[in-house]
């Protein structure tokens, strides 16, 4: 798969200090395969660098992020279940890589945060957000609370 780069946008300032910014405003940075792309590839670069200190999440546009990309969600549906298998894989590994990030991971919220954007809050050291932040995560509403998941990382 070819990555765009510019769908997460990263910079460390000389202080130490990663600033990393979900990028696809048009979609209110929904995810989709190429942005669990990215994020795996910078969080990777990242970990390696001796002189940094922590890393900021955002997002640009009106919201932090949006969760899953429906458009990307119909495609993926049309996947063997092999092909989702790794599809979840790397979305669950994107979220364990913030997890367990060796740096403080800070998010700045704003906006609305829902699904998987939920998912990089809880993952994250440090969240700070609006006052009238909107945070929503469809799986909860239906009873759903990611203990089910069999999607193993290892």
């Amino acid at each position: 798969m070819v990555t765009d780069k510019n769908i997460v946008l990263c910079e460390t300032d000389n202080r130490g200090i990663a600033n990393v910014h979900l990028n696809r405003p048009h979609k209110n940075n929904a995810y989709n395969g190429e942005m669990i792309e990215r994020l795996l590839e910078v969080f990777e670069g990242l970990s390696s660098d001796k002189n940094l200190k922590a890393v900021v999440i955002r997002g640009n546009g009106k919201h932090f992020q949006a969760g899953a990309d429906l458009e990307w969600l119909k495609e993926i549906g049309k996947l063997t279940k092999d092909e989702n298998f790794i599809v979840s894989k790397k979305t669950a590994l994107a979220i364990k890589g913030l997890t367990e990030f060796p740096r403080p991971v800070i998010s700045i919220v704003h906006g609305g945060c829902f699904g998987g954007g939920t998912g990089i809050v809880a993952a994250s050291d440090i969240v700070l957000a609006e006052t009238k932040i909107n945070f929503f995560n469809i799986g909860n509403s239906l009873g759903c609370d990611g203990r089910y998941n069999n999607t193993s990382t290892k």
